[in-house]
């Protein structure tokens, strides 16, 4: 009973952090278990592989249904190692970028023709405005505070391009926060970007936990 209040009272002080100590977190969760380290710690190393490859097979059928042409710039927020980077650079002719606050992540990414890889600093997308026409986030922004989501948000969208495609993958499960993880309800992702409605179009379970697909575009007004 003891270990267990003790334990709440651990997870309630370490969701207030400031979001440079999540940044050493993961950082220190990065060199300790490598590639590994962007998935449920429940997973082992040898199912990385098989794990990338059924979200896959969750996300990119809905988000096909939505791509317009196969000549866009394709935004990966919160790439890590780059897992998803081959299938993106397959959707497209032209350029796929992944941006990671994480340097040692981006070390270990697969390097691909048209692919570029940039480090995340103070949350600020190294990129020119309206230049993204796709934008891949999976599993992300649950590691990203409240109080800093809405700057996170606005970056996005100042680099995005008018009627650009989302594509957001996030934790919705019902669960009290975690010590470096946030878990929001799918409402609040579905109007998470301003004039924007985020469709939920699949749910699939990792462990006890349920991952929602949203797709929708961006829809920019003279005041974004």
């Amino acid at each position: 009973m003891i270990k267990k209040f003790i334990k709440r009272l651990y997870k309630k002080w370490a969701s207030r952090l400031p979001d440079e100590d999540r940044l050493t977190y993961w950082e220190k969760r990065a060199k300790q278990m490598g590639d590994l380290a962007v998935l449920d710690r429940r997973h082992k190393e040898h199912e990385i592989d098989a794990v990338t490859e059924f979200q896959v097979n969750q996300i990119l059928p809905y988000l096909k249904r939505e791509i317009q042409t196969d000549n866009h710039t394709i935004l990966d927020f919160g790439c890590g190692t780059g897992r998803f980077i081959p299938y993106l650079q397959k959707l497209t002719q032209g350029q796929v970028i992944g941006v990671d606050p994480i340097q040692s992540l981006l070390d270990r990414a697969t390097k691909l023709d048209r692919v570029k890889y940039h480090l995340l600093r103070d949350g600020k997308v190294p990129l020119d405005s309206n230049s993204i026409d796709l934008l891949w986030i999976t599993l992300v922004l649950g590691g990203i505070q409240d109080q800093q989501l809405p700057s996170t948000v606005q970056e996005l969208m100042r680099v995005m391009k008018n009627n650009a495609l989302i594509c957001l993958v996030e934790n919705t499960s019902k669960k009290p926060n975690a010590a470096h993880w946030t878990f929001r309800r799918k409402a609040f992702y579905q109007n998470l970007f301003p004039n924007t409605f985020l469709f939920p179009v699949n749910a699939y379970n990792d462990f006890d936990e349920e991952i929602t697909v949203f797709v929708g575009r961006l829809v920019k007004t003279a005041e974004s």
